[in-house]
């Protein structure tokens, strides 16, 4: 498994991607961002700064996952991901009441909640008050929930 530490233009790319989606100002000048099978991580600029001994060791994850590229330039944020692009996302977002949210950690999709600037297609910040409670995304008519099953509650 191939993985490559982002340079600086490949960061700005990921930079830009966030602000179209979310119309957020993330900065990664304090980070070290690297791929793995398409797969966003963080970690501290040191692994970066000694990344020459780091990959010779076979690791399975380092770093916070932040989220996974996906076609048309789009980011499916890990919920950790999610939580630090929330705080000052203007965009995609939808606000939860409280049986949406139940339904929604039960693993069922969202219907009828309170869209801000969401649209067709685009992944979804799902909050309940002021909390990111997860990730979804937007189809006609409801919101598609993408919480891996694991994640998920069997009772609530």
């Amino acid at each position: 498994m191939q993985v490559k530490f982002l340079k600086r233009e490949e960061k700005l790319k990921i930079k830009e991607i966030l602000k179209k989606e979310y119309e957020v100002d993330f900065s990664f000048e304090n980070v070290a961002l690297f791929l793995k099978e398409n797969k966003i991580f963080l970690s501290s600029k040191e692994i970066e700064e000694k990344k020459d001994d780091f990959l010779k060791i076979p690791f399975f994850s380092l770093g916070l996952f932040f989220g996974e590229l996906k076609r048309n330039d789009k980011i499916l944020l890990s919920l950790e991901g999610g939580q630090m692009v929330f705080l000052t996302a203007k965009k995609n977002i939808a606000s939860l009441d409280e049986q949406s949210l139940r339904n929604f950690l039960l693993g069922f999709n969202v219907l009828g909640a309170k869209e801000i600037n969401c649209k067709e297609g685009a992944f979804i910040l799902l909050n309940y008050h002021d909390d990111l409670v997860g990730i979804g995304k937007k189809k006609k008519g409801y919101i598609e929930n993408l919480t891996v099953k694991t994640r998920r509650l069997s009772q609530f």
